[in-house]
């Protein structure tokens, strides 16, 4: 694997930014996930990885990659994603933590155009980016925008600064934007968001997200933290009649004419965005255009 670890000239290297992520059973998509991390033009950082008992070879192939940065955690039960990120996050020495899910994406500019920004802005806490949603299912994405001065942002390509920050652990559900918002900004617009593709969320085509599964089990009490989360009760009715009454592949097909989706030729074409591509396709060799 190739590491760009080159860090600009304007950055300052002695910021310590801890990467923390949860992995469980993602042997398919691991190692594409880590090298878009690996490939960062900043190249201070430890990435601490915590698997939550995987049982196919996703600690086997985490073992392999030899890069000194890894430190790698291993629980014999699955913590679920918010008592796992607690538990990094006690184990954190950087100055910035970096959140990251197991199956997406970052550009290799992320950390430094981040790091450079909460350097030069100390009134804001967290920096996060606009963000890619890519649809396995579909070979397409859209581009998720966000407001560049807020409570919350895009959680995969949320950076903030080290503190007693701490997720809820009874959350199943939406327990990041409850942090982002309450726990981290104390509802002020506190979390910048940087208006470029920082990060690609992957929607897969066999539904198997890590929030995903939770969505089986929401409760009333789930829908009344959502409420408390988004502060609209317009979008919770919305959210629990779509997950009551209408099938995903209709939900997919209302967002196919929503969104204005576009094709993997226009990411391979985009200078910015064709390393993505370049990742895509080692884990989905069959995105090959």
């Amino acid at each position: 694997m190739v590491h760009n670890n080159k860090m600009p000239k304007f950055m300052n290297a002695n910021a310590l930014v801890s990467i923390i992520m949860c992995s469980y059973n993602i042997e398919r998509y691991i190692e594409t996930t880590i090298q878009s991390m690996l490939n960062q033009t900043y190249g201070h950082f430890e990435l601490l990885i915590l698997d939550n008992g995987s049982t196919d070879s996703t600690v086997e192939r985490i073992k392999n990659i030899n890069d000194d940065r890894i430190r790698l955690f291993e629980s014999a039960e699955n913590l679920g994603p918010y008592k796992g990120l607690n538990y990094l996050l006690d184990r954190a020495k950087g100055n910035y933590v970096a959140i990251q899910d197991h199956d997406d994406l970052w550009h290799p500019e992320k950390l430094a155009l981040q790091v450079d920004f909460l350097d030069k802005n100390a009134h804001f806490l967290g920096c996060g980016s606009n963000t890619i949603e890519f649809f396995e299912a579909f070979k397409a994405y859209y581009i998720k925008y966000r407001k560049e001065a807020d409570a919350v942002t895009t959680h995969v390509s949320l950076v903030f600064r080290n503190g007693p920050y701490r997720y809820d652990e009874e959350f199943q559900f939406e327990g990041d934007h409850y942090f982002m918002r309450f726990n981290l900004s104390k509802e002020q617009d506190v979390i910048h968001s940087i208006p470029k593709l920082l990060a690609l969320h992957r929607r897969r085509s066999d539904n198997a997200n890590l929030n995903t599964k939770w969505f089986k089990r929401l409760t009333m009490q789930h829908y009344k933290r959502h409420y408390k989360v988004t502060g609209s009760l317009k979008g919770t009715i919305m959210f629990a009649f779509n997950r009551f009454f209408i099938p995903e592949n209709w939900l997919m097909y209302v967002k196919r004419r929503v969104y204005d989706f576009r094709s993997l030729a226009s990411m391979q074409q985009d200078v910015f965005l064709k390393p993505y591509y370049d990742l895509l396709l080692i884990s989905n060799p069959e995105f090959k255009i």
